[in-house]
């Protein structure tokens, strides 16, 4: 496997470990909160960099994310500038891509963010049984998808045929996959455990 997806993978995971540590005190990380901080940096930036169209995803996201409040920590809003400063060191490694690969990558990362968001409508509880299974969903979605793209992929004129379309939604799966597990493990073992406390 290439590097750069495990990097992706590895990203997606501190960023929901940090979100958690935040939320719901992950595994009674929080004395240990600013170690996984300077780790969710360090992945947060090899992923922006290694592919400069994650950069520009992740700046049309920052700027909404901030107004709308969803930006809900210190932490979080010291890492704005990130995508920014990403896209501007990797400016150099842009390269021409057709109209066709554009509108690929921003239906794969729109339909992440619109599955997400209907998530959250439907299932609004945080720690619902039916939201774990949601998330183990989208972890199949995710990886049927890139199944067939893999299946499809010297077929013009289907889902993608382009190398570039490939590697990025291959990419953006994984830091998904790496979110999403975190996410599973939090809900089903740590988030138990509390409610069993309480009782």
């Amino acid at each position: 496997m290439d590097i750069s997806y495990i990097i992706a993978l590895f990203a997606g995971i501190f960023v929901k470990i940090v979100d958690e540590i935040d939320d719901v005190n992950f595994l009674n990380l929080k004395e240990y909160k600013e170690y996984f901080y300077s780790i969710c940096t360090l992945f947060s930036s090899l992923f922006l960099y290694n592919d400069i169209f994650i950069a520009v995803c992740c700046i049309f996201l920052v700027i909404p994310g901030y107004f709308l409040k969803e930006l809900d920590t210190v932490y979080w809003k010291t890492m704005i500038p990130l995508p920014f400063i990403t896209f501007l060191l990797t400016m150099n490694t842009l390269q021409y891509i057709n109209i066709h690969d554009i509108v690929q990558q921003f239906f794969f990362i729109f339909s992440f963010i619109i599955l997400c968001i209907l998530e959250g409508i439907v299932f609004p509880e945080e720690n619902s049984n039916t939201k774990i299974i949601m998330r183990i969903c989208m972890i199949v979605y995710i990886i049927l998808l890139n199944y067939s793209v893999y299946l499809l992929s010297s077929v013009e004129g289907y889902i993608t045929y382009t190398h570039s379309s490939i590697s990025f939604l291959h990419y953006i799966s994984m830091f998904g996959i790496g979110y999403l597990i975190v996410s599973i493990i939090s809900k089903t073992l740590f988030t138990q455990d509390e409610s069993k406390k309480d009782e």
